[in-house]
Formats: structure tokens, sequence, C-alpha cells
């Protein structure tokens, strides 16, 4: 039997539903990939590689709201990627990740006080949820155009338009305004 496992994202769209939320509140499941000039969406096993001193996104997706977090990295290193989550984690309750396949989400495991789930090779549907906001992503960065010119301020307003607009899945809240509820129970 495998030891792999990974987080199925849920809809949460009426009030029944948003008092789950507010009762697992202390345990926020967050999805983890990066999205590089390269790759469709996301890092997962690409054959390609990204020029040297190209950047890429890390994307982190909580799981019930779908609130999302950007960061510009340097590059798709391991060190790189350890650093922001590390980052991300003193800012936000990150409980669990889970990502693709991806060598440079390996030393991850090894936190203490988070649980890392990986996906199965070739199975982006697994995070669903993330490959979501990749795409919704993809409406202010399209594939193909370069990441260099790209500053944290810049996505990080991407992001908060993201998380500001209404969705359907939510009975037309935004995802902002459901991870602060969450945060206040």
């Amino acid at each position: 039997m495998s030891s792999t496992r990974w987080q199925i994202s849920l809809p949460f769209s009426n009030s029944e539903n948003q008092s789950e939320m507010k009762k697992n509140a202390d345990n926020p499941i967050f999805f983890l990939s990066i999205i590089c000039k390269k790759t469709r969406y996301f890092v997962c096993l690409a054959t390609k590689k990204l020029p040297i001193g190209e950047p890429s996104i890390l994307t982190l997706v909580e799981r019930q709201t779908r609130y999302a977090v950007t960061k510009k990295l340097v590059g798709k290193k391991e060190e790189y990627v350890n650093q922001v989550v590390l980052e991300c984690m003193k800012l936000y309750p990150i409980k669990s990740i889970t990502s693709d396949n991806g060598n440079k989400f390996s030393s991850l495991s090894k936190k203490e006080g988070l649980d890392v789930y990986f996906t199965h090779a070739y199975s982006s549907y697994e995070r669903g949820t993330n490959e979501n906001f990749n795409g919704l992503l993809r409406e202010f960065i399209p594939k193909g155009c370069s990441l260099k010119e790209l500053n944290q301020n810049l996505l990080e307003d991407y992001t908060k338009a993201i998380n500001e607009r209404p969705r359907r899945i939510h009975g037309y809240q935004s995802a902002k305004k459901l991870f602060e509820l969450t945060q206040t129970a």
C-alpha cells in the first residue's frame, strides 16, 4: 500500500457548510504549486527546463475558502521554495500542504508541525482547487510572458483581485471574506 495521500477540495456554498468551515478553522489545508513561464500551469514533473535566471510564482490556495497567497520566486530551486513557504507559515496558519511530486517540495515533509501530501504523477485533478486558481491567475499573467518584469506588488494586486471576486461556489461571496471569517471564528 502506498504511503502517498492527498487532500480533496470540497465546495462550501451554503450556510451549513460555512459553519463547518468555522469548526475546521484551526486546521486549514493549503495546496501548493509553482507557476512558471514554460509549463502550462504549474511545475509537475516538467521535462522542459526554465532558462537560468527565469523567476517563477509560488501559489498557496486554502482548501475550503479558496483564499490564495502568491509569492514570486527567484528560481524554482528547493531552497527558494522552502524559504517562501516558511515565511508564509509565519503569516498564515498552514497545517498541511498538498503538492505535486517535484523534488523542490520534498524537504518540506521534514518540517515539524506541517503535514505534506504529494499527488500522484500526472494527476493534476488531485489538486483541482489549485489548478483552478492558477487558471484565474493566467488571466492576468498569460502563458509565455516572462516573469522578470513582474514585481511582488503587482502580483499581490492580481491575487487580491482574484480573492475579492465573488464566486458561485461560495454563494457569491469572496474568498477573502470567508477566509477572514474563519480566522475570527
